[in-house]
């Protein structure tokens, strides 16, 4: 029988007898049994390791691409950049040999399924175990990168995962090696909808671009949904809907706002506002695994149920649409009932706080009924999501409500106003003030300045969009109605968001001591949520935070409790970051341990200068005396080359606030280190400021004056100003400004601004947290 032209573990049939047999089953020791899967370039088959007596898998070469020596030598590499690698969450490799005239690759046989069949089979995946999942595939990525390696296709088909539930990355067919920086590859093959956009554009890839295909690959698993839909597979079409993907908590609204905001960075469209490393990507998802088994996650609803319930939806629409005149007029009579016994209920609250609550359809008969039940309707499914802490689900049905053309004006605004508090809740400062001030024209849009309701959240919103803290006059002295506590609630919240947690626990507190409002029950979520803040409080004040004079072995078990507290806190945005923030300094105090190089005396120096000099804000001074110092060693001479360059940069941040400082300054406030506050400024000289307390003027230096409190009047003139140039320059001035006042955290957020404003600063950024161990 002539088996000449057939392929590996082909079936013929035999020519004396017929019967089918199976042919070409030896590949080298190795013995076929069965076939498992195929790919775009090769036929993997499961086979008896004779040997070694184990089963294992073969991967063998298409036929088609056999005689293509560009496709063999891809395959060939294949295996020789994988067996570089030894991770369990990568499949290792065992050998390649030839046979049958095909190159053959043999490796692990991984017993179970890949996350592509499991989301096919299951649909949208359970949040935990997805986060798990990840995990495995990041340390898996992060062995890959310490060998010189990307993967280059990451995609749910590549994830592999065994029947004790160990995740096994596969498919190296496409990886390129490199020792450090960006490769450029002559083709792209990796699969589209994960891709990342700097691999479709062809301007060259690292780690990072994994990382983005990695994140797409989650959404896709957390949501059932793919990333982007393509109607035409060209790389200008999948450049252009990546622009346009749908943020991940709208698509799957029952994930944690923590999960949605690790794979929205992972997925960001520029490299540098992604996970910067596989540490960085490892240690957010797992604060959110311990948040998530602390608090416990949600069942997805699979992509048939919400399109069930969209039909619905749309069916009810459409049967309302047709009612006969007799039971619309029925319906009207019924409504009008309901709603007279709602506004007998709260007519003590008064006629701005009932109208915000209800649509009432006596009063405005031009609202339509069923414009009503869906406005109505919204109002319900808002306060459901607040009362499950989904702030973005609620943000969105409140704004719902308040662009609804047909909603009344003090119910559209009151909705916008919740809109606003909900985003402060997710830590959303800047989304809940844009609210706000959109809110504000809103009023005047709609000719509702001149309502009680109109003149109340206008004076709330001026409040609440300014940068400046809310002083204590312009708070409400009595809470006994629901607007009032509502608008201080969010004054609250705005004060914990901008850092004084002290001040805001005790707003929340009084906040408590005023409620429950009778006959106003939508509040109780609100009086639940003040109780975490309450207690996050709490839980952060117990922490004693420290990093200089510890061991490594104390800074590494503080990471580890810094862990915990971050699992144990039950609000979000302020609380977490400053969690993360601390997380940030040991971790970079960490690395400084592990990795220190100077010369003592020169770090000594360096100390010496900074408290004598820099604190106090004489940084000429302080360079001066850093320049007439003898170095040893290239790395001293770059410390004090970038030192110098602060201390320049920070001469003109003091200069421009002396400026802005002058006598006379209103709507300022300055902390001293010790936690006083002062709102009036006399004057403003080189050593320092004047300012009046208790009607005598005072001196404060420099050195008095708690340096963040300077850079968040700083931050005034930076926002002021629409030139990227001069934002740059302020951005630099403010950058060396907190360097030298040992704020790094805050310094690392201004650096990431700064270089989308000046590409050419991340490179000279890098070299100084390299040369200072940061």
């Amino acid at each position: 029988m002539n088996v000449a032209d057939v392929g590996p573990f082909a079936e013929v049939a035999c020519p004396t007898c017929g019967a089918e047999v199976r042919v070409k089953t030896d590949m080298g020791s190795y013995h076929l049994i069965r076939y498992v899967a195929h790919g775009g370039m090769s036929v993997i088959y499961a086979a008896h390791d004779t040997n070694l007596d184990r089963e294992i898998a073969v991967k063998v070469l298409n036929e088609e691409y056999s005689a293509d020596e560009k496709r063999e030598a891809a395959f060939k590499k294949e295996a020789r950049l994988t067996a570089t690698v030894s991770h369990p969450n990568i499949v290792d490799v065992y050998t390649v040999g030839r046979a049958y005239g095909r190159y053959f690759i043999a490796m692990e046989l991984v017993s179970g399924e890949s996350l592509e069949e499991r989301m096919s089979n299951s649909g949208a995946l359970p949040e935990d175990a997805v986060i798990r999942l990840a995990l495995q595939v990041v340390n898996g990525l992060r062995s890959a990168q310490s060998a010189g390696l990307l993967h280059r296709d990451i995609k749910p088909g590549n994830i592999l995962i065994a029947e004790d539930g160990t995740a096994k990355l596969v498919d190296f067919g496409l990886s390129l090696l490199t020792e450090s920086g960006t490769v450029q590859a002559e083709e792209i093959w990796a699969t589209p909808t994960y891709v990342a956009p700097e691999v479709l554009e062809q301007s060259g890839e690292d780690h990072r671009a994994d990382i983005y295909a990695l994140g797409s690959t989650l959404y896709h698993a957390l949501s059932g949904c793919r990333p982007i839909e393509l109607n035409e597979v060209s790389n200008k079409a999948t450049r252009n809907a990546k622009q346009e993907i749908v943020p991940l908590k709208r698509v799957a609204p029952w994930l944690s706002n923590e999960t949605a905001q690790i794979v929205e960075k992972a997925m960001a469209d520029d490299p540098y506002e992604r996970f910067q490393d596989y540490d960085e990507f490892r240690a957010e998802l797992e604060s959110v695994r311990m948040v998530l088994k602390e608090k416990g996650t949600k069942t997805p609803v699979q992509v048939t149920t919400r399109s069930k319930r969209r039909k619905r939806y749309d069916i009810r629409r459409n049967i309302l649409a047709g009612l006969p005149v007799l039971i619309l007029l029925f319906l009207l009579i019924a409504a009008g009932l309901y709603l007279s016994a709602i506004k007998s209920d709260n007519r003590e609250e008064g006629g701005a706080q009932a109208a915000a609550l209800v649509v009432d359809l006596e009063k405005n008969p031009n609202v339509g009924l069923e414009a009503a039940m869906q406005i109505n309707e919204a109002y319900q499914t808002a306060r459901k999501f607040l009362e499950e802490d989904d702030y973005v689900g609620a943000e969105q049905k409140f704004c719902e409500v308040w662009r609804n053309g047909r909603a009344p004006a003090d119910t559209a605004i009151w909705a916008g106003f919740e809109a606003a508090v909900v985003s402060f809740l997710d830590g959303r400062s800047a989304d809940a003030r844009q609210h706000l001030a959109d809110l504000f024209d809103f009023v005047n849009e709609r000719q509702a300045s001149d309502t009680v309701m109109g003149r109340r959240v206008q004076a709330a919103a001026e409040l609440l969009t300014d940068l400046q803290f809310i002083p204590a006059e312009r708070t409400p002295e009595v809470l006994d109605k629901p607007f009032r506590a509502t608008v201080f609630f969010a004054m609250a919240l705005k004060t914990w968001e901008q850092g004084d947690l002290e001040r805001a626990c005790s707003m929340f507190e009084r906040f408590l001591r005023s409620g429950p409002w009778p006959e106003s029950d939508w509040m109780q979520s609100y009086l639940r949520i003040g109780n975490q803040y309450v207690a996050d409080y709490r839980l952060l004040s117990e922490v004693e935070f420290e990093a200089e004079g510890k061991t490594r072995s104390e800074i590494e078990s503080d990471i580890l409790s810094l862990d915990t507290l971050h699992g144990s806190l039950k609000t979000t945005g302020r609380a977490r970051f400053n969690v993360k923030v601390w997380q940030s300094v040991l971790r970079e105090r960490l690395r400084y341990l592990r990795n220190r190089k100077v010369d003592e005396e020169w770090g000594a120096l360096c100390r010496e200068v900074s408290e004598k000099y820099f604190t106090g804000g004489k940084f000429a001074a302080g360079a001066t005396v850093l320049q007439e110092i003898q170095l040893k060693g290239d790395l001293e001479r770059s410390q004090r080359a970038a030192l110098l360059f602060f201390s320049a940069e920070a001469e003109v941040f003091l200069d421009d606030l002396i400026r802005v400082l002058g006598p006379g300054a209103s709507g300022i406030e300055i902390r001293t280190r010790t936690g006083l506050r002062h709102t009036q400024v006399i004057g403003s000289q080189e050593s320092g400021l004047m300012v009046e307390e208790e009607g005598a003027a005072r001196s404060l230096e420099w050195r008095d004056i708690d340096p963040r409190s300077l850079l968040g009047l700083h931050r005034v003139l930076i926002d002021e100003t629409d030139k990227d140039s001069e934002r740059a320059r302020l951005l630099v001035n403010a950058l060396s400004f907190g360097w030298l006042n040992g704020l790094t955290g805050e310094c690392r957020m201004m650096a990431e601004e700064l270089v989308k404003l000046r590409p050419d600063f991340a490179v000279q950024w890098e070299k100084i947290l390299e040369d200072f161990g940061k």
